[in-house]
């Protein structure tokens, strides 16, 4: 069985992480994040009981699970802004970047709502990329992801914003 990668998340609260550049906690996005993560993680426990590991490994995942919480900031800085703060307060923090098309990340946000995005959404994004960000720590107990666009997981509309996803274990 291979584990998901939040499973190794360890001790290393979100009290100690820094906000992001003029960085705003989003509620609804934090509370979405951490929905798809209980979702995520419901059916992750369902695989592990059928696990032949040992009870004693199993007990110390699901401890470890339970301590997995993540935090989502909006930024209007750039995510060039996010990823330097970062890289300066975090001890070996370097992101990797990635570019990826938004007009089909949406489409999919869209989908799984059951909705599908106007006209005018698709002709302004087509062929538009936008750019993400990631690092985690060597010993899995901390991960930062950053979005150049906010794809709104509740509506699908995306907005030039800078997204701070912060996974760690308080």
């Amino acid at each position: 069985m291979s584990l998901h990668p939040f499973v190794f998340l360890l001790a290393a609260g979100l009290a100690s992480i820094p906000t992001p550049p003029q960085g705003v906690l989003d509620n609804e996005l934090t509370k979405a994040a951490n929905e798809r993560l209980a979702v995520e993680t419901k059916s992750f426990l369902k695989e592990l009981d059928k696990d032949p590991r040992p009870a004693a490994e199993k007990d110390e995942i699901r401890r470890k699970l339970s301590r997995v919480k993540i935090q989502v900031y909006t930024s209007l800085k750039s995510i060039d802004d996010a990823a330097a703060f970062y890289a300066g307060k975090i001890d070996g923090a370097a992101f990797l970047f990635a570019e990826r098309q938004l007009l089909p990340d949406a489409q999919e946000v869209a989908s799984s709502l059951g909705l599908k995005l106007d006209l005018a959404t698709e002709k302004e994004w087509a062929g538009k990329t936008g750019r993400s960000a990631r690092w985690r720590r060597d010993d899995g107990s901390l991960e930062i992801d950053l979005e150049e666009h906010l794809i709104d997981p509740r509506t699908a509309r995306i907005s030039k914003k800078t997204v701070v996803m912060i996974t760690s274990a308080e």
